[in-house]
């Protein structure tokens, strides 16, 4: 989400690594003069077999949950050049698996939908010279916007030989349309669920999973129910489930635009829900035979902030931090 959503969200991983900079050192990297490239720092994490590269920062989509706008400034691309150095920086320290990450991937180089900027080379035409210019053995997306999984991606995707996994990470937030309009979502239901059959019609065997933020303002039980039932529906590899956190108030609500506070126990009890039901997908995930000729491809691990803003590992662990289970949500992706 502008989810994932989590693009760009893998700094701050255990193992000695800088955490990701605070809203304070973000508003100074957006002051600083001189290329976009030099507000992005070390572009490339590394975390054993994958290297983390960063092609994106910022979002101009302004949900009404998230304050990157704000607090990472407009969306901003890095040079295809660059990338494809830093690419090839982690094939030489012998890393295998690239994750392209961003804030709003999708809009990389201005499309599509780069609000009104003339589109350049797109997300599709950057894996595409990825894939031509270097000898990289596999391409993943950390997340991607469901408007912005485009025909051009999915060919990519299939013609790749392989080299691009079979696994998408497309935020949901919500199955209930009004829930979605308050949000200041770009699609609708049926949009994304259309849109999932299509990216398993394009590549049998895909893994998709979603984010789902649980208690937003104005969600009652039955947009929540829409919301389980859309979840059932969609057969989902795993869910990340946020539950909308009253810290939010101050960071996100203040535009006024959301209104009618969830109350918090209804949305702890909402988010336990979906964390079982992203569990119970996760299984059985693991349990389906897989098609001739596809690689089941596992959900890259990241470092996502703890209820006191602490790094976790999130790919399970101590504490209470599965692979799929509750994030608070502060208005952030």
């Amino acid at each position: 989400m502008p989810g994932g959503r989590n693009g760009g969200r893998a700094g701050g991983r255990a193992g000695g690594r800088a955490a990701e900079p605070s809203l304070g050192r973000a508003f100074e990297l957006e002051a600083d003069e001189g290329s976009v490239e030099d507000a992005f720092g070390d572009r490339t994490d590394i975390d054993r077999t994958r290297a983390f590269v960063k092609i994106q920062d910022g979002c101009s989509f302004h949900c009404t949950y998230c304050i990157i706008p704000r607090a990472r400034g407009p969306a901003r691309s890095i040079a295809a050049d660059a990338v494809l150095a830093e690419v090839r920086r982690a094939m030489a320290a012998s890393h295998r698996e690239m994750v392209l990450t961003g804030i709003n991937a999708g809009t990389y180089d201005g499309g599509p939908a780069g609000e009104g900027a003339a589109a350049g080379l797109s997300l599709a035409g950057l894996v595409r010279r990825i894939l031509a210019e270097t000898e990289v053995e596999r391409i993943r997306l950390s997340s991607i916007e469901p408007q912005h999984v485009t025909a051009e991606l999915l060919d990519v995707w299939t013609g790749s030989g392989g080299r691009c996994l079979p696994h998408f990470h497309i935020p949901l937030e919500s199955g209930d349309d009004t829930i979605l309009r308050r949000m200041g979502r770009r699609y609708d239901a049926a949009f994304y669920g259309e849109l999932v059959a299509r990216v398993r019609r394009a590549i049998p065997g895909v893994a998709v999973h979603a984010d789902v933020i649980a208690g937003f303002p104005g969600e009652d039980d039955a947009a929540w129910a829409r919301t389980m039932a859309f979840l059932r529906v969609l057969d989902l590899a795993g869910v990340h489930v946020f539950r909308y956190s009253a810290r939010a108030r101050d960071a996100c609500g203040a535009n006024g635009r959301a209104g009618g506070w969830a109350d918090e126990e209804a949305a702890s009890g909402r988010s336990a829900d979906a964390r079982g039901g992203g569990a119970a997908a996760v299984r059985g995930t693991a349990s389906r035979p897989r098609a001739a000729g596809v690689v089941r491809a596992a959900a890259p691990r990241r470092t996502v902030a703890g209820p006191r803003g602490e790094p976790r590992p999130g790919g399970g662990g101590a504490e209470g931090w599965p692979a799929v289970g509750e994030r608070d949500r502060p208005g952030s992706r």
